[in-house]
């Protein structure tokens, strides 16, 4: 790049068919799993996307999105992951 030139970056928001941000729907599946675990305890990773009717991917990074705030506790058993809220957020 010469002197004079610029990058020009564009933030694209991903929308899904319904017209909704992806950030949204994420944020949203996220509550769906925090109140999920809050009545259930735990649960296993694999049965969240049935329990909550969504995709997996969506499920995946709602499980992420609350991971990064530190409000999960992941253990194995078996061969099955399971999922529950840390205790301070029982």
């Amino acid at each position: 790049m010469g002197v004079g030139t610029y990058l020009e970056l564009q933030v694209v928001e991903i929308v899904n068919k319904k017209g909704e941000k992806m950030k949204d729907k994420i944020g949203h599946v996220a509550g769906d799993v925090w109140h999920i675990l809050k009545e259930r305890k735990e649960v296993p990773v694999s049965q969240l996307p049935k329990i909550l009717n969504e995709r997996s991917m969506i499920v995946n990074q709602a499980l992420g999105w609350l991971a990064r705030e530190n409000k999960l506790d992941f253990k194995m058993t078996g061969q099955k992951m399971l999922v529950s809220l840390l205790e301070e957020e029982k």
